[in-house]
C-alpha cells in the first residue's frame, strides 16, 4: 500500500514520473501549462543520458495537440525511457520569442535541475506558428540547442558574418512539409542554410497540407506520417550538441583511447562511445575506421549505424567501401546509407561512386557492395520520393542502375522508384537489356525531368 501511494504521489508531482498535465513552475514563479513525459523507470543521476525535447503547437493551438503523436512515436521506437518531452502552451495565442523565449530557457534550466538532462542532447520541435519560433529562438540560442525540427513553418535564416564551418559546429536542422502548404517556405530555409555551410535534412510531402501532415487525416493510413516522425526522431536522438564539451568523466574516458588502440578491441566500448556521441566521440570513430585490425574497423563502422559522428567519419566511411575485408566494407556500405539519409553529402557521394562501379573492378567492388550502395541509396531517398529531389546524383544513380548487369541491383533500384511512379513505366527488373530498354529510356527521361542533366 506504502508504494502504490508513494507512486501515485509522484505521478502527481510536476514533471513527473510519467505523464504530468498541469502547470510546470520554478523558483521564480509559473512557467508554462504542459502536456509532459518523463522515463517512468527509475533513472540515476549520473552519467546524465536523457533527452529533452520541447514540443511547440501552431497559432491558437495548445499543448495536447502535438503531445499524444509524439509520445506513440517515442513507444514506437521504444525510447520512452531515454526521453524527457515537454508540449508546451504559448502565453499567447501563438510563440513569440519576447513572451515565450525567456520561459523556454527557464524551462530547459529547470528540466536539467529535475532529470539528469544531458545538455549536449537538447532539441526543439514546432508546428507552423510554433515552427517559426523555434526556428528564430534556436536560430537565436545555437550554445543551447543541438538540433531542431520545424513541420510546415516559415524560416529566415541570416548569418553576418557568415559563421565558421557550421557543419560541424553549429545547430542542426530538419523540415517538413506539404507539398500543397507552400513547401517553398521550408524548401526557401535548406538554400539559405545550405548556403552557409549548415547541415540539414527537408521532406516535402506531396499531396499533404498544414494539418494532414500531421495527423494523416484524409488519407487512406498514418504509414508515411509516422515514417516521417520515426525518422525526425531518429535522426534527433543520432546528434549530440557540437560545442558543448561532455563531463569531465566523459572527457576523461575518451582520452584513454589515445594512448592505446587497445580500448578500441573492447565492443562494449562502442556502447559508451554512441552515447558520448559528437565530434568528441566522432575522433576515437574515426581512429577505429583507421585502425589496422579490422574488427575495429568494422566495430567502429557499426557505431556509426545510429550515432552521427561528423563529416570526418563520413569521409572515413567512404574510403572503407574498398576495404579488403568483406565485413568492414558492407558495414561501412550499410552505414554510409544512414548517413546518407541525414543527408550527408559524403555518404550521398560515397554510395553513388560504388552504385556505379564496373563490374570488373573485381574484389574491390563486389556485386554485394553495389547492391548495399543502391540498397542505401534507396532508403535515403525513401522519404524524399514524395516530393524532393534535391540530391540529383542519388536519383541518377538510382535510374542508371535500372541497367545493371546484377539483377539484384535492378530489384533494388526499382522498388525505390516506384514510389514515383507506380506504373513504373512498364520496366520488369528481370526482363533481358532489350527488353529493359523502352522504359529505362522513360525513367531516363524522368529523371532528367526532376533533376536536369546528370553531374559531370
Amino acid at each position: 500500500m506504502i508504494t502504490t501511494l508513494l507512486l501515485l504521489a509522484l505521478q502527481a508531482r510536476p514533471g513527473g514520473p510519467g505523464e504530468f498535465r498541469g502547470e510546470l513552475r520554478d523558483k521564480q514563479g509559473p512557467l508554462m501549462r504542459v502536456n509532459m513525459w518523463a522515463p517512468s523507470k527509475p533513472v540515476a543521476p549520473a552519467p546524465r543520458t536523457l533527452s529533452l525535447l520541447i514540443v511547440y503547437h501552431g497559432m491558437n493551438g495548445n499543448e495536447g495537440n502535438y503531445y499524444g503523436g509524439t509520445l506513440d512515436c517515442l513507444r514506437r521506437l521504444k525510447v520512452e525511457e531515454q526521453v524527457v518531452m515537454i508540449a508546451g502552451k504559448s502565453k499567447g495565442a501563438g510563440w513569440t520569442v519576447d513572451d515565450d523565449g525567456p520561459l523556454t530557457l527557464r524551462m530547459i534550466d529547470w528540466a536539467k535541475e529535475t532529470w539528469p538532462i544531458d545538455p549536449r542532447r537538447i532539441y526543439i520541435w514546432g508546428s507552423s506558428n510554433g515552427a517559426g519560433f523555434i526556428g528564430k529562438f534556436g536560430w537565436a540560442n545555437q550554445d543551447k540547442i543541438a538540433a531542431a525540427v520545424g513541420y510546415c513553418g516559415g524560416y529566415n535564416f541570416q548569418a553576418n558574418p557568415k559563421p565558421e564551418n557550421p557543419a560541424d559546429t553549429r545547430t542542426e536542422w530538419y523540415f517538413v512539409h506539404g507539398g500543397a502548404d507552400n513547401p517553398q517556405n521550408s524548401g526557401n530555409a535548406c538554400k539559405a542554410l545550405g548556403a552557409l555551410g549548415y547541415r540539414y535534412v527537408f521532406r516535402q510531402l506531396d499531396g499533404y497540407g498544414h494539418t494532414d501532415i500531421w495527423d494523416g487525416g484524409g488519407h487512406p493510413d498514418k504509414v508515411l506520417v509516422d515514417a516521417c516522425r520515426d525518422d525526425y526522431l531518429q535522426w534527433l536522438l543520432a546528434i549530440r550538441h557540437k560545442s558543448i564539451e561532455p563531463p569531465q568523466k566523459d572527457v576523461d574516458y575518451l582520452a584513454k583511447f589515445d594512448a592505446s588502440e587497445s580500448a578500441l578491441g573492447n565492443k562494449a566500448a562502442y556502447l559508451q562511445l554512441q552515447r558520448i556521441g559528437g565530434p568528441q566521440a566522432g575522433a576515437v570513430i574515426l581512429k577505429a575506421l583507421q585502425s589496422k585490425s579490422a574488427g575495429i574497423r568494422a566495430n567502429g563502422a557499426e557505431a556509426c549505424l545510429t550515432t552521427s559522428f561528423g563529416a570526418p567519419v563520413a569521409v572515413e566511411l567512404a574510403r572503407l567501401v574498398e576495404d579488403e575485408n568483406d565485413r568492414v566494407q558492407q558495414t561501412a556500405l550499410r552505414a554510409l546509407g544512414v548517413y546518407a539519409n541525414w543527408h550527408y553529402p559524403e555518404a550521398i557521394d560515397a554510395l553513388c561512386r560504388v552504385a556505379a562501379a564496373p563490374v570488373s573492378d573485381g574484389k574491390k567492388i563486389s556485386g554485394l557492395a553495389r547492391m548495399l550502395a543502391v540498397e542505401g541509396l534507396a532508403k535515403a531517398m525513401k522519404l524524399a520520393a514524395f516530393g524532393n529531389f534535391e540530391d540529383k546524383k542519388a536519383w541518377w544513380a538510382l535510374v542508371g542502375a535500372l541497367d545493371d548487369d546484377d539483377v539484384k541491383v535492378r530489384s533494388t533500384a526499382f522498388a525505390a522508384l516506384q514510389a514515383v511512379q507506380k506504373d513504373g513505366f512498364g520496366y520488369q527488373p528481370g526482363a533481358v537489356p532489350d527488353a529493359r530498354k523502352a522504359a529505362v529510356a522513360k525513367w531516363t527521361a524522368w529523371v532528367q525531368g526532376k533533376c536536369g542533366p546528370p553531374e559531370k
